[in-house]
């Protein structure tokens, strides 16, 4: 996975940020598994080791880079979700959506 992600950004000179932020995603997992790996091999994996916190960035900047792959390039500014037009609209809803739904479950 971690070959695809640099043969990804080696394809063009600029490659678009949303190939970018997929690309450190992925990095991110493949560290994430490695560290788990040796970890559990010597027995001294724990919950909430940095294991798990790169494989929640991970998953993070994969939905970062599907926003951003849903963008055009330049856009003006603009708080909250994107128009109602915009297909990117449901996927800020579902995110929010959950957001509020782990919130309110945890408290």
């Amino acid at each position: 996975m971690l070959a695809l992600a640099v043969l990804l950004l080696r394809r063009r000179a600029a490659a678009p940020p949303a190939v970018r932020v997929l690309a450190l995603a992925v990095t991110l997992f493949v560290l994430a598994d490695v560290g788990y790996g040796y970890l559990q091999l010597h027995a001294t994996f724990e919950s909430g080791m940095w294991p798990d916190a790169a494989w929640l960035c991970g998953d993070y900047l994969l939905l970062l880079a599907a926003y951003r792959a849903d963008r055009p390039a330049v856009a003006p500014r603009s708080s909250g979700c994107p128009t109602a037009r915009s297909p990117s609209r449901t996927a800020c809803s579902v995110f929010w959506l959950g957001t509020r739904t782990s919130i309110r479950s945890a408290a």
